[in-house]
């Protein structure tokens, strides 16, 4: 589902996390980071520090610096062992 974020504001987006091997259920130690990108690619935010709970990974979106685009892309990585998944795109819309 689409997040819809006002401009000029600072909200968490927040991802469920699934593992479909059922090994992993709690992601709290996992390093998460988050990346927010423009549809041609163009960094906005890179490696950006997030918080987990569980399976939940909250991104803080700091937009008050964020460009005017009105659609950007918002990819998680976190690390578990030896693997640094990184997921997304997760579309986030911008509105105001």
């Amino acid at each position: 589902m689409p997040v819809r974020l006002t401009r000029g504001t600072k909200e968490n987006v927040e991802i469920s996390i699934t593992d479909t091997s059922n090994t992993i259920t709690d992601l709290a130690t996992s390093s998460p980071h988050f990346d927010v990108k423009k549809d041609d690619g163009t960094a906005v935010v890179t490696n950006q520090a997030a918080t987990a709970i569980g399976m939940m990974i909250s991104c803080l979106c700091d937009t008050t610096t964020w460009p005017s685009d009105p659609h950007l892309n918002l990819f998680v990585k976190f690390t578990v062992g030896s693997e640094v998944p990184r997921l997304g795109p997760f579309d986030v819309y911008m509105i105001g």
